[in-house]
């Protein structure tokens, strides 16, 4: 496994699902400091295009890399981790800029 490429694949994909997450969720009106109160439809849409992002940059990530099930766990795994990690980050971040209370945990526990 390449590390530092799946790294850089695992901020890519981070990125550009935030950026979709953020138009998407302007777009419906909702108040980002509070993704409790997002409809479901845009939770499920909201996936949707995040499954479809991560299946484009894995077809990428394979193009130099032999796939197998092992490289395609390992690469699933960076992602998770990484996208943990920067949520982490953001959203202490945010809460401390703000002063705004945010529950990480609440917010992957919330449907």
């Amino acid at each position: 496994m390449n590390i530092k490429r799946a790294l850089g694949f695992s901020v890519i994909i981070y990125i550009i699902s935030l950026i979709f997450g953020i138009i998407f969720s302007s777009a419906a009106g909702m108040d980002p400091s509070n993704i409790q109160s997002a409809p479901i439809w845009l939770l499920v849409f909201a996936a949707i295009v995040t499954v479809i992002i991560l299946i484009v940059f894995e077809y990428l990530y394979f193009k130099k890399q032999k796939p197998s099930a092992k490289e395609g766990l390992l690469f699933g795994i960076v992602v998770l981790v990484v996208g943990f990690i920067l949520d982490a980050i953001f959203f202490t971040s945010y809460a401390a800029a703000t002063g705004t209370p945010m529950d990480l945990i609440g917010t992957y526990s919330s449907p």
